[in-house]
């Protein structure tokens, strides 16, 4: 997110009252443990606790479904975008950045060391798309 934010122009900095949530279900990789906000990585246990919310049956006539086309289960987010990849689930670039970035050193061996090593099991950072 800070790659999106710097490339519009915005300035950020750390927030205090947050945590970054990682592989352990209750211990922060970064941040109080008892924080007001918490993010969760894509290698929290059990997968980001938002994404397992079900709607209730009394909600479902507020919405209509997306069309097919925009029906995707995946994310690209924390660390773990991919223009290629990307493109090949969306089929444009009309929403996202479009500019070229390569992730740090430093970031890759903080959030995604195994990358490093040779070993990537996460498709969305590591699969390459032929175009």
């Amino acid at each position: 997110m800070q790659y999106a934010f710097a490339a519009r122009g915005w300035h950020i900095e750390p927030w205090e009252e947050t945590a970054q949530m990682d592989k352990h279900k209750d211990i922060p990789l970064t941040g109080p443990k008892d924080s007001s906000f918490r993010h969760y990585c894509s290698c929290y246990p059990g997968g980001k606790p938002t994404y397992n919310i079900k709607l209730k049956k009394e909600d479902e006539k507020l919405f209509r479904q997306s069309p097919e086309k925009y029906q995707q289960t995946n994310s690209v987010c924390q660390l773990c975008y991919n223009l290629d990849r990307y493109v090949a689930l969306w089929g444009t670039t009309n929403c996202t950045n479009t500019q070229p970035f390569q992730y740090s050193k430093l970031l890759m061996e903080r959030y995604h060391p195994e990358v490093l090593k040779g070993k990537c099991d996460l498709p969305w950072l590591c699969e390459r798309v032929k175009r």
